[in-house]
């Protein structure tokens, strides 16, 4: 655990979305103000002390790793292999061979005896090649017939020849979509919704809130992470990636269209959402738990379990 510079806080690492969303500075100028700049051995750029030491970048790691290894550096410069060495160094490299032919260039290639069973061709283009002749030697469209099965099976089902076509689900069949789809099995939980869940145990009792609630409406079908299903209060868990955060600058299309279709679905069925970024649970997670027992202690009175 590593303690913030600023406010003092410990981490296991040093988050760039704490340090935007807290103090409004990057990671570049929280290491230049609190730790100094260096600079690179090869083209003298700035570094970061506390992720680059010597080296910009891995081109320039390489390069210089291999000056270090020249003439009187190397630790091996001057000395010599022994006999007994050499023999074993031999031994090693004189591994049995067996002579084969390829089979797309017909030139010879020795493959040693556990390659024997997999190798049939000298280089990767020949591989690729006798792959491609397999693909074309196997194909299935072109089995005579296929192909016209796939058209008229198409054409069958377009348009108005769909038996479904113009017609609508009833009100007792979504009902029974909706009964269904409630009580099916999704995916287990992410760990931040852990620790919300956790620190929301010190304001409410386990059997107030239900994880992983599935929500059901005409135009979307959701999971709300944490549900208080008495109150119709549904709370989110974000995660910084998933969700496109705009504090730690991730982009994703059509993320956030999403969750306000979601949004504006649960609140016309009178629930009230309330959403957390990743960075905020990992920084504090009581603070949160309080935020959403004083939101709706307002409403409606809570008890409190000790």
């Amino acid at each position: 655990m590593k303690p913030c510079k600023v406010c003092g806080k410990y981490f296991k690492r040093i988050n760039n979305g704490h340090l935007k969303h807290k103090h409004n500075m990057t990671t570049y100028d929280y290491f230049k103000r609190f730790f100094g700049i260096a600079f690179c051995e090869i083209c003298s750029k700035e570094l970061v002390p506390q992720y680059q030491k010597r080296f910009c970048s891995v081109s320039c790691q390489n390069i210089g790793h291999s000056k270090d290894m020249k003439g009187k550096r190397n630790p091996m410069y001057g000395k010599h292999h022994t006999e007994e060495t050499k023999q074993k160094i031999g031994k090693a490299n004189s591994v049995p061979r067996i002579e084969r032919i390829c089979k797309i260039c017909k030139k010879p290639f020795k493959v040693t005896h556990r390659q024997a069973k997999q190798r049939k061709h000298c280089s990767k283009k020949c591989g690729y090649k006798a792959s491609s002749l397999r693909m074309k030697m196997n194909n299935p469209l072109d089995i005579p017939g296929v192909k016209e099965k796939i058209k008229r099976n198409h054409h069958d089902f377009s348009g108005e020849k769909n038996p479904f076509y113009g017609k609508h689900h009833t009100k007792e069949a979504i009902a029974k979509i909706i009964e269904v789809r409630s009580n099916q099995r999704f995916p287990s939980e992410s760990k931040i919704e852990r620790v919300l869940y956790d620190s929301l145990l010190s304001y409410f009792s386990p059997s107030d809130l239900s994880r992983q609630h599935p929500f059901m409406s005409s135009s979307v079908a959701a999971i709300i992470d944490i549900a208080i299903p008495s109150n119709k209060i549904a709370i989110f868990c974000d995660g910084c990636y998933w969700h496109a955060c705009f504090v730690c600058g991730y982009k994703r299309k059509g993320v956030r269209g999403r969750d306000k279709q979601v949004n504006k679905a649960l609140k016309r069925k009178g629930w009230k959402v309330l959403r957390f970024w990743e960075h905020e649970i990992e920084d504090d997670p009581k603070e949160l738990a309080k935020r959403v027992f004083d939101h709706f202690r307002v409403v409606r009175k809570i008890e409190v379990y000790g």
